[in-house]
């Protein structure tokens, strides 16, 4: 009995070392581009390429927002000439229509199923005319007065935007305000 066991113990230690064997000559050989990837392999390189992009996005939001705390919330912002400007952005349309109707007003599930006759038209109105957008808002608070609005579809466009007219203001100084800084990234 003991010999069947050693022989037995002996053939499972050679099938092992022999699949380990074909394991290492075929991911040396992926590696030197002799073989094609298998399913997995681009599976596991997808995933680590979208990991790696999104911390690369991760890193430059984060650098966004540093800005948008450097520049923007602190306070006003002024250039050579000394004029103050408040220059903020936030998110426009229409507000009213995005609120839910309020609770009293959607259906009881014990009664026929009937809506707020003013939710489903308002609610259309909202989807197809009034789209949410950012607005980049600029105003002297010193000197000539001076208003500007610059609207832009996302938010990230908006505080990219807003940082760069701070530093134009506090390179140019009000001229950058009288003219458009250039086209807003949409």
């Amino acid at each position: 009995m003991t010999k069947w066991l050693d022989r037995w113990a002996a053939y499972e230690q050679r099938k092992a070392d022999a699949q380990l064997k074909r394991y290492r000559a075929h991911e040396s050989a992926k590696r030197a581009g002799q073989e094609p990837l298998t399913r997995m392999d681009r599976l596991i390189g997808r995933r680590q390429r979208a990991a790696e992009r999104a911390i690369a996005r991760d890193r430059d939001h984060n650098d966004l927002w540093y800005q948008v705390r450097r520049h923007l919330w602190r306070g006003p912002v002024s250039g050579p000439d000394g004029v103050q400007v408040v220059i903020s952005f936030e998110e426009s349309g229409m507000h009213w229509l995005r609120a839910l109707p309020p609770v009293h007003q959607w259906p009881d599930p014990h009664e026929s199923i009937v809506v707020a006759p003013f939710f489903f038209p308002s609610l259309l109105v909202h989807l197809l005319v009034f789209r949410a957008g950012y607005s980049v808002y600029a105003k002297t608070i010193t000197g000539p007065d001076v208003k500007a609005v610059y609207r832009l579809r996302n938010r990230i466009a908006a505080a990219t935007y807003a940082v760069a007219l701070a530093q134009q203001v506090q390179a140019v100084g009000l001229p950058a305000l009288r003219q458009d800084p250039g086209a807003p990234a949409r």
